[in-house]
């Protein structure tokens, strides 16, 4: 589904993806 730079992406919104997307798409904060 999401093929962004997890690095890249966490850097901009590392909170936003613990709290939303890590529900989501584990995979893709695990990274």
């Amino acid at each position: 589904m999401f093929k962004l730079k997890p690095q890249k992406w966490l850097s901009k919104t590392k909170i936003a993806c613990y709290t939303q997307l890590c529900y989501l798409s584990h995979e893709f904060c695990e990274t």
